[in-house]
This record gives C-alpha cells, sequence and structure tokens, in this order.
C-alpha cells in the first residue's frame, strides 16, 4: 500500500518566496521544453486517470502522448490581460 495515497487531495502549501517559484517554473519550462525537442516531434507523455474512482487505490493509470506547439511560462500581470465587453 502506498503511504502518498492517503495526501493526493491535500492543498498544496507553498512558502516559498515568488523569486523562488519563479526559479522552480523556469527548471520545469526547461524539463517540458527538453522534453519536446527529445520526442522528436514535438510530443509529451502524460499519464491520467481511465476513469473516475474515487479510491485511489483503485485507479488505473492510462499513459498518452500529446502534441505541444510550444511551452511558456504562466506568468501574467495585468497588462497582458484584455477585457472583452
Amino acid at each position: 500500500m502506498f503511504s502518498f495515497a492517503i495526501r493526493m487531495h491535500e492543498n498544496m502549501e507553498l512558502d516559498h518566496s515568488v523569486v523562488q517559484l519563479e526559479n522552480l517554473q523556469s527548471h520545469f519550462l526547461g524539463l517540458i521544453s527538453r522534453r519536446m525537442k527529445d520526442s522528436g516531434d514535438d510530443t509529451l507523455r502524460v499519464h491520467k486517470d481511465a476513469d473516475f474512482t474515487e479510491n485511489p487505490m483503485e485507479r488505473q493509470d492510462v499513459e498518452q502522448s500529446i502534441k505541444a506547439s510550444s511551452a511558456r511560462k504562466n506568468h501574467i500581470t495585468a497588462s497582458d490581460l484584455e477585457i472583452h465587453i
């Protein structure tokens, strides 16, 4: 039995500075970009549950390859937003 299964639905607590989180985001972006490049056709392997199952121990993992057109940071400022009425 996996001990982490009990904690899967807890909120994440991020007590790091904005600079540290932006650094983490940059490293993650580099990882994703390398995986896209290494695939040869800009695909990423992702894992998801086959169906909704409440009990984490009964879930069936499905691996898929998805086409990724680009990878970019998720940093948005107010000036990046457009309001359409």
